[in-house]
């Protein structure tokens, strides 16, 4: 299997369905992916929603355990992931379309670490601001230097081996600054990134 997505899902019943729609309708291949929701204690209708796509859904894995925070709860996912990439995607975030063969085309290069542009939108899908990348391989102090790299984990296709040869996880015992500590942990430990 190419791509796990991992998925953490906290009170997410108004994003979550949105969220998944967006991966099914891109054009993976069947086989090539899998998608891992965690549900991170819910108290709203998450564990339904996901319960029910869990059943829909042929490649949707559901997890469920004890609030714990985003950390912990990607780390959980991280465990079950059988890809040989990870993407680690926020319960109210979406793909646009057709970017599904885009990303796995690029992953034929075998890189450690791929870099993609995003888009901030309002409620009404307005967009707010974007970050694009021109398509380049760059050692990680280049990325740095040239603003490329960004504290944000959403945007990143990572080589799972990277993670565990170098133990690379989530901190579990702080809210907010995790992607921080995950992100710096892996720039020292790749030799390469291709920005898309």
């Amino acid at each position: 299997m190419i791509l796990s997505i991992v998925i953490p899902v906290y009170n997410a019943e108004k994003f979550i369905k949105n969220c998944v729609a967006s991966i099914i309708n891109q054009n993976f291949k069947d086989g090539n992916y899998e998608i891992i929701l965690v549900n991170d204690g819910s108290t709203d209708q998450s564990e339904k929603i996901c319960l029910n796509l869990e059943k829909e859904i042929s490649c949707i894995r559901y997890f469920t355990k004890k609030n714990a925070g985003p950390g912990h709860t990607r780390n959980y996912g991280l465990s079950y992931a059988k890809g040989d990439y990870i993407w680690f995607i926020d319960a109210d975030d979406y793909l646009v379309p057709n970017v599904g063969t885009t990303l796995i085309n690029e992953l034929q290069s075998k890189l450690d670490l791929y870099v993609f542009g995003y888009q901030f939108v309002n409620h009404n899908n307005e967009i707010i601001s974007k970050s694009t990348y021109p398509n380049q391989v760059l050692s990680p102090i280049q990325a740095l230097e040239k603003k490329y790299y960004v504290n944000t984990i959403w945007c990143k296709l990572i080589k799972k081996s990277i993670l565990k040869e170098h133990h690379i996880f989530f901190r579990e015992d702080v809210r907010g600054p995790e992607d921080f500590h995950f992100n710096l942990r892996l720039l020292s430990a790749i030799d390469k990134l291709k920005t898309i």
